[in-house]
This record gives structure tokens, C-alpha cells and sequence, in this order.
């Protein structure tokens, strides 16, 4: 159920990312809205969010299985000189690009949460466009919304909570 919801709510060509960054052998988790779709949440999104493991290994093959969709710096009004390199992306931590398959952001740490294995500490595997993936828990992306404390994921709270519950009542039964 979740894998039919996800195709019809994504841009296709997140499968791209995806697929990409399980060749490439990236440490990645799915987050935020991403996530909720992914496990049946009845929302949209126009991003893919995605945090990784900071590692030189781990960021050298999320590179790499980018550089095909030529990442760009979202959000700055005149072009900033950014060099998609594995020395460059390890100076930050959080990247929002533009990229040819659509929006991707790519965080290192998150609000509420934390660093990689915070992310992924209560993750779930499902199959994403093909390929087995880790995804934040529902009760973590609510976590992370609750001290984002943004406009935009407060409006989605209610919803993503009743989800949660609905999901919960279904597990004990």
C-alpha cells in the first residue's frame, strides 16, 4: 500500500535519485513529508529530503551518484560559485539543490532529531522505486515537524498525527 501511494504522490524522477544513490552504495535515509507519503500519509510534497551519513566515504559516493543530475544551490537570489566536490560538501552540512530530477535536499542533521543515526534510529525499510530504503518513522517525522515548528509543518501536524494513530490502532488489532 505504501509503495502504490508513494508513485502516484512523487515526481517520478526521484526513482533516479533513488535508484542512483543505491548503486552508488550511499548511506541515506528518506525524511520529512518524503517519508510520511512513503508510509501512506495523504500529503504532497515537491521535494525529496534526505538525510546521509557525514563520512568522507559516505559523502565521496553521494557525490558521485548526484553529479548526474547536476546539483545547484536553491534559494540564493545570484549564483554562488559552488564546487559539487566531496571537500566542498563536507564545509556543510545541510544543502538544498535544484537538480535535474527535481528539488533534493540534503541534510546532515535535522531539528528535533539530530545527526544520521539519530535519523535512522527507529527507520523502517521499505521498497522504493525498486530499491530497499531506509525511511524515517512516522513518529520521528513528527518529531522533527513539532520542533521545525515552520509554518508549513505545523499545518501538516494534524494530519500526519492521525496517520500515526491510524497506524497504530491497525498494528493492534
Amino acid at each position: 500500500m505504501a509503495g502504490s501511494f508513494w508513485r502516484f504522490n512523487m515526481p517520478p524522477d526521484f526513482g533516479h535519485v533513488i535508484r542512483s544513490l543505491n548503486r552508488h552504495e550511499v548511506e541515506f535515509v528518506v525524511l520529512g513529508a518524503s517519508a510520511a507519503i512513503a508510509q501512506g500519509a495523504p500529503i504532497g510534497t515537491i521535494d525529496l529530503d534526505l538525510g546521509y551519513r557525514r563520512t568522507l566515504e559516505n559523502v565521496g559516493r553521494l557525490v558521485e551518484a548526484m553529479k548526474p543530475f547536476h546539483p545547484r544551490l536553491r534559494g540564493v537570489t545570484e549564483p554562488i560559485p559552488f564546487s559539487f566536490t566531496t571537500r566542498a560538501f563536507m564545509r556543510g552540512c545541510n544543502y538544498t539543490f535544484v537538480t535535474d530530477a527535481g528539488d533534493v535536499d540534503l541534510l546532515g542533521h535535522i531539528t528535533g532529531l539530530g545527526d544520521y543515526d539519530a535519523m535512522t534510529a527507529n527507520a523502517i525499510s521499505l521498497s522504493i522505486f525498486g530499491c530497499s530504503v531506509l525511511v524515517m518513522d512516522l513518529g520521528d517525522v513528527i518529531k522533527s515537524k513539532r520542533a521545525a515548528g515552520r509554518l508549513k509543518d505545523r499545518a501538516v501536524l494534524p494530519v500526519l498525527e492521525e496517520t500515526f494513530r491510524l497506524r497504530e490502532i491497525r498494528k493492534h488489532r
